[in-house]
C-alpha cells in the first residue's frame, strides 16, 4: 500500500500568471487533511480543492479584461498542475522512496517520471481505466492498477 510522505496538512503552490492584470505570481494553499493521496478518490479530491482555489486567485473570466478569457484558464490550470505536482513529487511504497513528476500525456494518460531511492528511473503511463505501463530501469511493466 502506498503511504504519502506529506508531513504538512497544507500545500502552498504558485504559479505565473499570464495576463498584465495578474502580473504577479498567484500563490494558493490547498489543505491535504482527510485525504488518502495513495488513492485515485484522494487525488481527485485534491484536485478538486486545487481547482477550487485557482478559481479564487486567478478570477473569472467575466472579472478581468475582455479576452483574457484564455489567459485565466492559463492561470487556473497552472495553479492546479502546481499544487498536484507539489502533492505527488514523494512517496513510499513497499520501503522505498520514490521522487518523481507528472504530466499528462497527448492522450490523456497521465505520466509519472522520475527515480528511486536506488537510482533506478522509471517512466510509467496510467490510463483512464487504470492500466499502467511503461519502464522501471530496463525492465518493462504492464499491470492494471488496484482499485482503492
Amino acid at each position: 500500500m502506498l503511504k504519502m510522505k506529506m508531513m504538512m496538512t497544507a500545500l502552498t503552490a504558485a504559479s505565473l500568471a499570464a495576463t498584465p492584470a495578474m502580473a504577479e505570481p498567484v500563490q494558493v494553499t490547498v489543505s491535504t487533511e482527510g485525504l488518502d493521496l495513495a488513492s485515485v478518490e484522494g487525488r481527485e479530491a485534491l484536485e478538486d480543492r486545487a481547482k477550487k482555489a485557482a478559481r479564487n486567485a486567478c478570477g473569472s473570466r467575466s472579472a478581468v479584461v475582455l479576452g483574457s478569457g484564455k489567459d485565466v484558464k492559463e492561470c487556473r490550470s497552472g495553479v492546479v498542475t502546481k499544487v498536484m505536482d507539489v502533492a505527488m513529487a514523494n512517496f513510499e511504497h513497499e520501503g522505498r522512496s520514490y521522487a518523481y513528476a507528472t504530466s499528462t500525456a497527448d492522450n490523456g494518460d497521465t505520466v509519472y517520471e522520475g527515480e528511486r531511492e536506488d537510482g533506478v528511473r522509471f517512466r510509467l503511463s496510467v490510463d483512464e481505466d487504470g492500466v499502467v505501463k511503461g519502464k522501471v530501469g530496463d525492465k518493462k511493466v504492464r499491470y492494471r492498477a488496484p482499485r482503492n
